[in-house]
């Protein structure tokens, strides 16, 4: 008995299940809008579109948002699970996920990248639950072994977008950290 006791206690303190990472994108309305200052000074703001063929889709904005600054910058496809599959920067690049980006997977994930002119990278992610959130670990996959990109902490708000994000030293310096500044959910 003492043991399933403690079973149930070590269960019940464990950390937060994976799918509870994920963006909870099915119950976020379209219209809906997430903005966030950089510590590059740059504000960007995700608007939420909407279901379309093939998934979930959310474009991403300069500035407070739509119309209001400096213009798109790019428009990504999620699954279901809030898991992103493609990436188009606003000049119509796309880059293809398979089997999606891995952000949010509890573990270590690995995923192709292609780009429209059929470069392809193998990445992957490792993310560590913590107390806050998670910390994660971006790499490619080369000859000869992993190289690490970046990594960071995350902590998320109650829709599984991000509260903050806080960039490690990286190979990637020009990656800002950011805080959300507001999320309007409808």
């Amino acid at each position: 008995m003492r043991n399933t006791i403690f079973c149930m206690a070590m269960l019940l303190a464990a950390p937060v299940a994976a799918e509870d990472y994920r963006i909870k994108i099915e119950e976020i309305a379209k219209g809906s809008s997430v903005t966030y200052m950089m510590t590059n000074h740059i504000r960007q703001t995700y608007h939420f579109e909407g279901p379309v063929a093939g998934g979930y889709e959310v474009s991403f904005w300069k500035g407070r948002g739509k119309g209001l600054d400096a213009g798109i910058t790019g428009i990504a496809l999620f699954n279901s699970d809030g898991r992103m599959l493609r990436y188009t920067q606003s000049g119509g690049k796309p880059v293809r996920y398979k089997p999606h980006n891995c952000f949010r997977v509890v573990g270590t994930c690995t995923y192709t990248a292609t780009r429209a002119d059929g470069r392809t990278r193998e990445m992957g992610r490792r993310l560590v639950p913590t107390e806050t959130g998670f910390e994660f670990e971006a790499f490619e996959i080369t000859e000869s072994g992993e190289k690490l990109l970046d990594g960071g902490h995350v902590t998320l708000d109650h829709m599984g977008m991000m509260q903050t994000l806080t960039m490690k030293d990286s190979s990637t310096p020009d990656r800002p950290s950011l805080e959300q500044e507001r999320a309007d959910y409808r």
